[in-house]
């Protein structure tokens, strides 16, 4: 189904016209729009007071609520040992690695990358690993984050 964007002056121009007594075909006919779509944003106004809905979303939703990201990003700063321990969840060593890669040396701590990469490797299997995606045109998402390659 194709959506034709209208320019929210002729929305309000068919508030005027509706006020003044056209009908809803008359309106349609005089600014070149489907009555459908008159129909529609009369409805909308009546609703929510303006002639486009409140909060439309369009897009992809994401695979992940707000709330999971900034625990996963907890995750990520303080590292998976001490949750994936403590409440039997899986982790995913390739993020936090590409995580620590992108550190500058003096914020690295090679030992402890090099103990918790061999603790991973005993610890849990390819199964009880997540791998994680969310794909987006302009990275914006993923660079936000650090994550993106």
């Amino acid at each position: 189904m194709v959506y034709t964007h209208h320019d929210p002056g002729i929305k309000q121009r068919v508030l005027q016209l509706r006020d003044k007594g056209y009908t809803t075909d008359g309106a349609a006919a005089v600014l070149g729009v489907h009555a459908k779509s008159i129909r529609r944003w009369c409805a909308n106004y009546e609703a929510f007071g303006e002639v486009k809905l409140p909060d439309v979303h369009s897009g992809r939703l994401p695979l992940i609520s707000r709330n999971m990201e900034k625990v996963l990003a907890e995750v990520y700063r303080v590292g998976p040992m001490p949750t994936s321990t403590r409440h039997s969840s899986p982790s995913h060593s390739q993020s936090r690695t590409t995580y620590i890669s992108r550190c500058t040396p003096c914020e690295r701590d090679e030992e402890r990358r090099k103990q918790w990469r061999e603790e991973i490797r005993a610890d849990f299997t390819a199964e009880q690993l997540v791998f994680g995606d969310q794909v987006s045109i302009d990275k914006r998402n993923l660079q936000q984050n650090s994550l993106a390659m």
